[in-house]
């Protein structure tokens, strides 16, 4: 009975401390959000190519606002993904500093900690071992870690027409015609991970991404489409419900014309 008692107490402890129920898969290719806070996660192409992401579904009654799961994917087809590090994004009122954590950077609402693997599972000298090896030597990191996390950049108090991407300023603003507004689809576009070329032919901007997604939009007047376009300096803008239909992000526009994309 002793015994049982005792297992029973070690699972607990080795058990992560979130309650979750799933996890869905994030796409690394560019810079993604934060689900319950406003932070942002970027990658350098290493870790594009070799790292894949899960964000736990938390239950209610979790110390935790978000985790993020990072995982290596070994370049041998016979080897499971393998567990490399997690973020754990708390209230600041929820962090206690628990063994093993690291706390990466805070603001004044919340923390966010990071825990690692320290084991190396794969067999030395082979290119998965050395590959999985650096990895976990800059999940270790805690200032590697840091450099991947930002924050909304604030908007001055007199901000007029400026666009923020996923928290980043845009340099081209937004364009209000009558009751639409106008975007610029060649930097949000971009900006949001896709492909983006020109065809003088047929005067098609086309969007694009790894073969899985493609649209476009025309200045051909005898073409049907169902959103507005416009030149203005040499920028193509194109009405804020294209960019909803078509990228699924959400847009959200203040009372000076500052719009806010994610997604």
């Amino acid at each position: 009975m002793v015994k049982k008692i005792v297992s029973i107490f070690m699972m607990l402890i080795i058990l992560p401390l979130s309650l979750t129920v799933s996890a869905s898969p994030v796409d690394v290719s560019r810079r993604f959000s934060g689900h319950n806070e406003a932070y942002y996660v970027e990658f350098n192409n290493e870790w594009r190519r070799h790292i894949l992401i899960e964000r736990e579904v938390l239950l209610p009654g979790s110390i935790e606002r978000e985790k993020l799961n990072f995982f290596y994917v070994p370049i041998s087809r016979n080897s499971e993904k393998v567990f490399l590090m997690s973020i754990f994004v708390y209230s600041r009122r929820d962090w206690y500093g628990s063994i093993g954590f690291r706390r990466i950077t805070e603001t004044s609402d919340y923390v966010l900690a990071l825990y690692s693997n320290h084991r190396n599972p794969f067999p030395r000298n082979t290119i998965d071992w050395f590959l999985f090896g650096t990895f976990m030597n800059q999940a270790r990191d805690v200032n590697f870690v840091n450099n991947m996390i930002s924050f909304p950049e604030v908007l001055p108090d007199n901000s007029r027409n400026v666009i923020t991407v996923n928290g980043k300023i845009l340099s081209n603003p937004s364009l209000q015609v009558g009751n639409t507004y106008m975007l610029p689809i060649r930097e949000i576009a971009t900006e949001l991970g896709f492909a983006v070329s020109w065809n003088p032919t047929t005067t098609e901007i086309r969007v694009s991404r790894a073969g899985v997604f493609s649209t476009s939009v025309t200045f051909d007047d005898s073409v049907p489409r169902n959103y507005t376009i416009l030149n203005k300096g040499g920028i193509t803008y194109v009405s804020s419900a294209f960019f909803i239909r078509n990228f699924r992000v959400s847009i959200e526009v203040d009372e000076r014309g500052n719009v806010n994309i994610r997604g």
